[in-house]
This record gives structure tokens, C-alpha cells and sequence, in this order.
């Protein structure tokens, strides 16, 4: 038997009103794969992400993270990380100072992973700066390496160029 894919989405429809934000995506990623969701704006990209990441719940279809249904909550998204959007740090603390306070609500020793992920995005150099002082793009980097701190099997980004 083989192990389920890390995401499938099938018949997965969002209903806004009339307003038909995704209508009938059916997506399978396999281990390994790199996937980019591309469209215009308003194609819903990000609608159809935060179902994937069970923050809001389809109008009707089904997802599933390694097997596991979203709509049972957090135990779905073990082994998964990722961002909606812009992700959110506190301005005048530091990366370095943010990604400890995220370590230690996730525990894990994901501590032990903050100058390692640090280096991967690049931000080593400036890891001592308030984060209010980032560029959008230096934003976007500590979001990927927030999402790596928990070293996912999974990983779930919006927008992360």
C-alpha cells in the first residue's frame, strides 16, 4: 500500500452568495512534487488555499492533507505549514526575537531551527533587525522561514514571491 498524497482536493467548490469564488478544482500533489497554483487576481487562488489549509470550509467537495480530512481541525495539519497572504510578525521585535516566540508556541525544538532557517531565506545578516524595517520581500522570506521552523512535510504558500 502506498502513502496518500500529501494533497488531494476534489469537487472543491466556495460559494460566496452568487458570487462563485472556486468551482470544481480537483487537485492531487504527489511526495515530492513543487506545485504553483497561477491565475489572475480574483481566480481564487487564495480562496482555494485557505480551504486547503482548513481555514474555511468548502461549499461542497473535499480535502485532503496525507489522507487526512481537513474539516477535523489541527490534527489534519500536522506535518503541514504555511502562510495565507502576508504574514503577520511583531514590528518592533526582531526575526530573530519572532521566530523564537513562534519556536516556543510550537515547541518540537523548532528553537533549535531559528538560525537554520534564518539562513535559507537569507536573512542571517539581518536577523537582528526590527521587522518593522523590512521590506515586503524581507516580510515574505521570515514568513517562508516561520513556515520551515516546524520542518513540514508539507509546505503551503500564498503569494511567497
Amino acid at each position: 500500500m502506498t502513502d496518500p498524497a500529501p494533497v488531494e482536493a476534489r469537487g472543491l467548490v466556495k460559494r460566496y452568495g452568487e458570487i462563485v469564488a472556486v468551482d470544481g478544482v480537483d487537485l492531487t500533489v504527489e511526495r515530492g512534487d513543487v506545485f504553483g497554483y497561477l491565475g489572475p487576481n480574483g481566480a481564487g487562488k487564495t480562496t482555494s488555499l485557505r480551504m486547503l489549509l482548513g481555514l474555511i470550509r468548502p461549499t461542497s467537495g473535499s480535502v485532503r492533507l496525507f489522507g487526512r480530512d481537513v474539516s477535523i481541525g489541527a490534527k489534519a495539519l500536522e506535518g503541514v505549514a504555511g502562510f495565507v497572504e502576508g504574514p503577520t510578525f511583531y514590528p518592533y521585535l526582531s526575526a530573530r526575537k519572532n521566530l523564537h516566540l513562534l519556536a516556543d508556541y510550537d515547541g518540537r525544538g523548532a528553537r533549535t531551527r531559528v538560525d537554520e532557517v534564518l539562513d535559507v531565506v537569507d536573512l542571517s545578516d539581518r536577523a537582528k533587525d526590527r521587522v518593522g524595517g523590512y521590506s515586503h520581500g524581507m516580510r515574505q522570506r521570515l514568513g517562508i522561514a516561520a513556515a520551515l521552523l516546524r520542518d513540514p512535510r508539507l509546505l503551503l504558500l500564498d503569494e511567497p514571491t
